[in-house]
């Protein structure tokens, strides 16, 4: 049996990398946006997670691809995307399991904040999973669960709301993080 040979950016042009060549988002990393640009952002990627859920299905992609479209530093990778492809509706057939939107916050903070993978594991994989946790309190605050099942049941099915919400706690987490930003008290949901 052979060993999987990694390409090398010599291999030549256009051929797939085997590691992301940016080291991931720690916790002393600043991102400089004012306060109004960490709004917009925010507003930005709740609107375009339920605008790409009703237009395209997909739970864990469209949360996915509305960070992608409105974080400035989490790149439209397309195998990021692509592999989100079965993860909705709990990624089972029966729902027993957690949230597209869930799943979808998970894949973009280890993006950002995981380990890579280069001849070892390297970074750190504490720092998304602590951010990781922080969205998972909100859709226990907001729904008693991460569960597909549950969580569909306290919007009466409309997955857009729980979409739209996935995505905007995930970019207000990450930019409390990185960008210093502060949510308002009064910080606005999309409506239930």
């Amino acid at each position: 049996m052979t060993s999987p040979r990694f390409l090398k950016p010599s291999d030549g042009p256009g051929l797939p990398l085997d590691w992301d060549p940016r080291p991931p988002l720690g916790p002393h990393v600043r991102i400089e946006l004012s306060h109004s640009a960490c709004q917009s952002i925010v507003e930005k990627a709740s609107a375009l997670a339920g605008e790409y859920l009703e237009e395209y299905g997909g739970c864990a992609q469209c949360t996915l691809a509305a960070l992608q479209d409105a974080l400035p530093f989490l790149p439209p990778e397309a195998g990021l995307f692509r592999a989100a492809s079965c993860l909705d509706g709990g990624a089972t057939p029966n729902q027993q399991h957690q949230c597209g939107g869930f799943t979808a916050a998970g894949l973009a903070l280890g993006y950002l904040c995981g380990r890579t993978r280069d001849e070892i594991f390297f970074g750190d994989r504490f720092l998304a999973r602590q951010l990781l946790h922080q969205v998972f309190s909100q859709f226990q605050k907001h729904y008693g669960s991460v569960l597909c099942k549950e969580v569909r049941r306290k919007v009466n099915g409309d997955c857009r709301i729980t979409v739209s919400r996935a995505a905007l706690w995930t970019t207000e987490i990450l930019l409390e993080t990185f960008a210093s930003y502060r949510r308002s008290s009064t910080s606005r949901l999309p409506p239930q």
